[in-house]
């Protein structure tokens, strides 16, 4: 055994990452079909595109902020029912490093925020996971002035290499208390 070599425990620890991982990118990838085989039923005239890391990503920061009932419907629709929280993060955590580089030679650009009502209160243990498990972006905003929807659509553009230039029409509702 020398000080390099990975321990039996060490190994199955990994091993034990590894099948998390490989969990939680089935319910990425089960999701995604799922949704694709309703758009199709829906309009069967149209191609169709979409990311299905991207809604489950989306979906598991949600998530993160649920509670009761409205946590056991999501954690239903992710298809995580049982899996530990912290597992179910580091987890995606891993899937969206990979994917953020999964050859030099293609780029992928995966572009997470959080845009909260200024002055509405967030816990912020939800800030922090969203934070540090899925590179979200965090910030206050004015929702009343009439340049927030602006704001939000000109950091998604520049995010997105302007192949997403709009995702909010102004003005934003008063109803609206984050976007993410």
């Amino acid at each position: 055994h020398t000080p390099s070599s990975p321990t039996p425990q060490s190994l199955e620890e990994q091993q034990f990452q590894i099948e998390n991982i490989k969990q939680i990118s089935r319910a990425h990838n089960s999701l995604g079909l799922n949704i694709l085989k309703q758009k199709i039923s829906e309009d069967k005239n149209n191609n169709i595109f979409l990311s299905p890391s991207s809604i489950h990503l989306a979906l598991s920061m949600v998530y993160n902020g649920a509670a009761a009932d409205t946590k056991a419907a999501i954690a239903k629709t992710l298809m995580v029912e049982g899996v530990d929280l912290d597992i179910f993060n580091n987890a995606n955590k891993v899937i969206l490093n990979f994917l953020k580089s999964p050859d030099p030679k293609v780029q992928v650009l995966i572009a997470n925020s959080i845009w909260i009502r200024k002055n509405f209160l967030i816990k912020p243990d939800f800030l922090t996971v969203n934070q540090n498990f899925f590179q979200a972006k965090i910030d206050s905003l004015d929702f009343d002035q009439p340049g927030a929807a602006d704001v939000i659509n000109l950091w998604v553009k520049e995010n997105t290499k302007n192949k997403i230039t709009s995702i909010i029409p102004p003005p934003i509702p008063d109803s609206a208390m984050m976007y993410l």
